[in-house]
C-alpha cells in the first residue's frame, strides 16, 4: 500500500488525509498487509480469498505533478490455480472514477490532489483479487517537470527548468528533485560511467555481439589448425616408417 508523502510546505495535511483513508480501510478489515513495506505481500490485497488470483500494482511514485503520464502496471499479479483473464483499473479523484482495462495502462494526471488507484483481476473461474495504492499530484504550472513548490523553495520563482544545473555538479534540477538534494549546492560530480553509461552499455553490448559472432569462426580456425597438425604428424610418421 503506497501512501502519498508530504514533500514541501502544504502537503502534510494531504498526507494525513491519505493515511487516514487507508487506516479506515485497514481497520475495517478490508486489507491484509505482509511482512515488509516493499514486498509484494505487503501490498494491500483486499477481499482476498483462498484460491483467488492475487492482484499486485507495481510500485509507483508517491508524488508526481500535474500533466505527468505514468504507467499502471499489473503484470506482477498472479493466480496459482488459474489464469487471469481480466485486468480492471479504477483511478479515483475528487469523487470521479476513471475506468481502464488491460495488464498495463498509461494514465495522465491532469489535476492536483489525491488519487486512489484500484486494480481488480479476475481469473477464468470468475474469482477476483483486488489491490490498491495512492499518489499525490502537486502543481507544476509551467509544465517543466519540476513541481512549483520546489522551484519556489530554491529559486523563489518558476524560472528553473528540469534540465538546468545551476550548481554545475552534472546533476539536473529534475535529478536533484528526485534525489532530495539542494540544486544550489554542488554534489560530488558523476563518475565516468555515470556520465557515459549509454556509451558504456553500447560498447559492452557491441563487444558481446562481436564475441558471439567471432566464436564459431575462431573455433573452426582452431579445428583446421589441429587437423593440419595431425596430417603433418601422420606424414612425418610415414616418412620415419619408410626409413
Amino acid at each position: 500500500m503506497t501512501v502519498g508523502s508530504a514533500r514541501g510546505d502544504g502537503l502534510l495535511g494531504h498526507r494525513v488525509l491519505a493515511v487516514a483513508v487507508f487506516s479506515v480501510l485497514a481497520v475495517g478489515g478490508l486489507c491484509s498487509c505482509g511482512s515488509g513495506p516493499d514486498s509484494p505481500e505487503s501490498r494491500a490485497s483486499i477481499l482476498q480469498v483462498e484460491g483467488a488470483p492475487v492482484a499486485i500494482i507495481s510500485t509507483m511514485p508517491e508524488i508526481t505533478w500535474n500533466g505527468s503520464q505514468l504507467q499502471l502496471i499489473g503484470s506482477e499479479s498472479y493466480d496459482d490455480d488459474g489464469t487471469i483473464t481480466i485486468y480492471a483499473w479504477e483511478v479515483e479523484h475528487e469523487g470521479e472514477v476513471y475506468p481502464l482495462s488491460g495488464e498495463t495502462q498509461r494514465y495522465r494526471f491532469l489535476t492536483t490532489g489525491l488519487y486512489m488507484i484500484t486494480l481488480t483481476v479476475i481469473d477464468d473461474n470468475g474469482s477476483e483479487g483486488i489491490d490498491f495504492t495512492a499518489l499525490y499530484v502537486v502543481l507544476d504550472s509551467d509544465l517543466d517537470g519540476v513541481p512549483d513548490w520546489w522551484e519556489m523553495k530554491f529559486f523563489s520563482g518558476l524560472s528553473a527548468t528540469a534540465t538546468g544545473d545551476p550548481d554545475s555538479d552534472t546533476y539536473s534540477n529534475l535529478e536533484e528533485f528526485a534525489q532530495g538534494t539542494d540544486p544550489l549546492v554542488a554534489d560530488p560530480v558523476k563518475g565516468f560511467i555515470e556520465q557515459n553509461w549509454r556509451w558504456v552499455l553500447f560498447g559492452g553490448t557491441a563487444a558481446v555481439i562481436a564475441v558471439i559472432v567471432a566464436y564459431p569462426l575462431l573455433k573452426k580456425k582452431r579445428k583446421d589448425s589441429e587437423r593440419k597438425r595431425m596430417e603433418l604428424a601422420i606424414e612425418i610418421e610415414k616418412a620415419l616408417d619408410e626409413e
